[in-house]
Protein backbone atom coordinates (compact mmCIF):
# COMPACT_ATOMS: atom_id res chain seq x y z
CA UNK A 1 0.00 0.00 0.00
CA UNK A 2 2.94 2.36 0.46
CA UNK A 3 3.40 3.18 -3.25
CA UNK A 4 -0.29 3.90 -3.91
CA UNK A 5 -1.59 7.46 -4.09
CA UNK A 6 -4.91 8.35 -2.46
CA UNK A 7 -7.21 11.23 -3.33
CA UNK A 8 -9.35 11.01 -0.19
CA UNK A 9 -9.67 9.29 3.16
CA UNK A 10 -12.49 7.20 1.69
CA UNK A 11 -10.15 5.89 -1.00
CA UNK A 12 -7.59 4.92 1.66
CA UNK A 13 -10.25 3.20 3.80
CA UNK A 14 -11.51 1.25 0.78
CA UNK A 15 -7.93 0.15 0.00
CA UNK A 16 -7.50 -1.14 3.59
CA UNK A 17 -10.76 -3.08 3.30
CA UNK A 18 -9.67 -4.57 -0.04
CA UNK A 19 -6.31 -5.57 1.44
CA UNK A 20 -8.00 -7.33 4.36
CA UNK A 21 -10.37 -9.12 1.98
CA UNK A 22 -7.42 -10.35 -0.08
CA UNK A 23 -6.22 -12.41 2.91
CA UNK A 24 -9.40 -14.49 3.19
CA UNK A 25 -7.29 -17.65 3.28
CA UNK A 26 -5.95 -16.73 6.75
CA UNK A 27 -8.70 -14.44 8.08
CA UNK A 28 -11.77 -16.09 9.60
CA UNK A 29 -13.70 -12.90 10.46
CA UNK A 30 -13.08 -9.19 9.92
CA UNK A 31 -15.28 -6.80 11.89
CA UNK A 32 -14.57 -3.30 10.62
CA UNK A 33 -15.84 0.17 11.43
CA UNK A 34 -15.16 3.36 9.57
CA UNK A 35 -15.90 7.00 10.14
CA UNK A 36 -15.20 9.85 7.79
CA UNK A 37 -14.35 13.09 9.59
CA UNK A 38 -13.86 15.16 6.42
CA UNK A 39 -13.11 14.36 2.79
CA UNK A 40 -9.42 14.05 3.72
CA UNK A 41 -9.60 12.62 7.26
CA UNK A 42 -11.11 9.44 8.61
CA UNK A 43 -10.90 6.48 10.94
CA UNK A 44 -10.86 2.77 10.19
CA UNK A 45 -10.60 0.11 12.82
CA UNK A 46 -11.90 -3.14 14.08
CA UNK A 47 -10.98 -6.68 14.95
CA UNK A 48 -9.56 -9.27 12.59
CA UNK A 49 -9.79 -12.86 13.79
CA UNK A 50 -7.40 -15.26 12.09
CA UNK A 51 -8.09 -18.94 11.40
CA UNK A 52 -5.90 -19.96 14.35
CA UNK A 53 -8.08 -17.87 16.70
CA UNK A 54 -5.55 -15.08 17.22
CA UNK A 55 -6.83 -11.51 16.85
CA UNK A 56 -5.63 -8.14 15.69
CA UNK A 57 -7.44 -5.11 17.10
CA UNK A 58 -6.55 -1.96 15.21
CA UNK A 59 -7.45 1.67 14.74
CA UNK A 60 -6.04 4.16 12.25
CA UNK A 61 -6.83 7.87 12.03
CA UNK A 62 -5.53 9.14 8.73
CA UNK A 63 -5.32 12.34 6.74
CA UNK A 64 -4.75 12.42 2.98
CA UNK A 65 -2.68 15.39 1.81
CA UNK A 66 -1.12 15.77 -1.63
CA UNK A 67 -2.17 12.21 -2.55
CA UNK A 68 -0.30 10.77 0.44
CA UNK A 69 -1.93 9.23 3.51
CA UNK A 70 -0.51 10.18 6.89
CA UNK A 71 -1.39 8.16 9.97
CA UNK A 72 -2.09 10.78 12.62
CA UNK A 73 -2.91 8.15 15.25
CA UNK A 74 -2.78 4.40 15.17
CA UNK A 75 -2.98 1.39 17.44
CA UNK A 76 -2.38 -2.29 16.70
CA UNK A 77 -2.93 -4.89 19.42
CA UNK A 78 -2.23 -8.55 18.65
CA UNK A 79 -3.40 -11.33 20.94
CA UNK A 80 -3.42 -15.09 20.82
CA UNK A 81 -6.54 -17.27 20.78
CA UNK A 82 -6.72 -17.16 24.60
CA UNK A 83 -6.58 -13.36 24.67
CA UNK A 84 -2.99 -13.00 25.89
CA UNK A 85 -1.27 -9.93 24.45
CA UNK A 86 1.42 -10.74 21.90
CA UNK A 87 2.32 -7.27 20.70
CA UNK A 88 1.09 -3.68 20.96
CA UNK A 89 2.08 -0.84 18.64
CA UNK A 90 0.73 2.69 18.97
CA UNK A 91 1.71 6.25 18.24
CA UNK A 92 2.94 8.36 21.12
CA UNK A 93 4.86 11.58 21.51
CA UNK A 94 8.03 9.55 20.97
CA UNK A 95 6.80 7.71 17.87
CA UNK A 96 7.13 9.17 14.40
CA UNK A 97 4.11 9.71 12.18
CA UNK A 98 4.03 7.00 9.51
CA UNK A 99 3.39 8.01 5.90
CA UNK A 100 1.82 5.32 3.74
Amino acid sequence: MSSRKYKSSNEYIEAVKELITSYDDIIAVAELEEFKVTLNEGFIGGTITFIDGSRLHFLEYIRVTNNTSIKLRYRYHCEDAEGATLHIIGISQHSPIINM
